[in-house]
């Protein structure tokens, strides 16, 4: 199976390991306004999809509106910690990327928590002012039982999506270099809680340029690497995988760094084998990043009849589980050229 475009290989222009998310946005927002960095399912539409886009330059103003929005609302502290818990849309990298910009670190705190860990992890990272999308939906109902046990909390929900493209915003700058930054958290995810109360992980820039330090790995002849070679620009990737968790952390990193394209299922559907599959059938996809009982689904007992539907398939990352030796893989192994399993817990 060949693969459609040239491996990214790096060059002496860009410094890899020494740029920052919300620097690499606007500098892709600039060179390529027209880069498709997601593409979400509409909500409705299970299970024919249909889809929209969010290019570079929409992604670069809706973080430009709400850094603006952020530094309104949080003006008296500009390393106050602040949480979000939102629907599974792009509005989940909007929110990083702004928090990063305006230096407000962001736990992500899963909306599938119990109250109980989630009043934990509010406490256990210094923070008294949570943000939500969604309203009208269990996620505000979730924010606002947290307010009612939590004197002094502050929520407040943010705009929508389409707001966020709509109105123009002036640049809002973020002007520190990597030295000065790669220290700063900008990042809390938390662990589990299957030990007891989760527990907050904070991610600080130099992690996440440990994604874009990859590329620079030397590679025995004949070999290719795999997490970044096969996620290049203009790839379709499926991410089956809350963007609260690490996975959606990594994906963001790719696709600014090198400039692939996530595709996301509705956010009226948790991912699912159905979503997974609907994805499948709708968009001719490059790679899969998702948990074992999605894989199973889509190449196990739907592999037959997904199979026309995977022909420019040819990457699989898989968190949480083993896949090298499953039998659905085994079944459809020509068309993948690498497998990537990755051992994480997901909440």
């Amino acid at each position: 199976m060949g693969l459609q475009s040239p491996f990214y290989r790096p060059t002496k222009s860009v410094d890899h390991g020494k740029r920052l998310l919300p620097q690499a946005l606007d500098k892709l927002a600039a060179e390529d306004p027209e880069h498709v960095i997601g593409i979400i399912a509409n909500p409705g539409t299970m299970p024919n999809l249909s889809f929209t886009s969010l290019t570079s330059s929409q992604m670069a103003n809706a973080v430009n509106f709400t850094s603006h929005w952020l530094r309104e609302l949080l003006d008296k502290d500009s390393y106050e910690t602040i949480a979000f818990i939102g629907l599974q849309d792009f509005r989940y990298w909007i929110i990083i990327l702004a928090a990063m910009k305006t230096g407000h670190p962001i736990l992500l705190a899963s909306p599938r928590n119990a109250i109980v860990n989630n009043i934990s992890l509010l406490n256990a990272a210094n923070c008294n002012r949570v943000l939500y999308s969604g309203g009208g939906s269990p996620l505000k109902g979730h924010a606002k039982d947290l307010q009612s046990i939590i004197s002094g909390l502050h929520i407040h929900e943010v705009p929508r999506l389409e707001q966020m493209i709509a109105i123009r915003s002036a640049l809002y700058p973020y002007n520190k270099t990597f030295e000065e930054a790669k220290k700063d958290t900008v990042v809390v995810l938390h662990t589990s809680g299957s030990t007891g109360h989760p527990k907050p992980i904070r991610i600080n820039n130099a992690f996440l340029s440990r994604i874009d330090l990859d590329i620079l790995a030397p590679l025995p002849s004949g070999t290719m690497l795999a997490g970044v070679t096969l996620s290049r620009r203009k790839r379709l990737n499926y991410l089956g995988a809350p963007l609260f968790h690490m996975s959606g952390q990594y994906m963001l990193a790719l696709s600014l760094f090198f400039e692939n394209t996530t595709v996301l299922g509705p956010v009226d559907h948790i991912p699912s084998a159905e979503v997974a599959c609907a994805i499948v059938r709708s968009l001719k996809l490059n790679s899969i990043t998702s948990v074992p009982f999605i894989h199973q689904a889509i190449f196990g007992a739907r592999g037959d009849e997904l199979r026309t539907h995977l022909d420019e398939l040819d990457h699989i990352c898989s968190f949480g589980g083993m896949l090298l030796n499953h039998p659905c893989i085994k079944r459809l192994a020509h068309h993948f050229r690498t497998i990537v399993t990755v051992n994480s817990e997901l909440d």
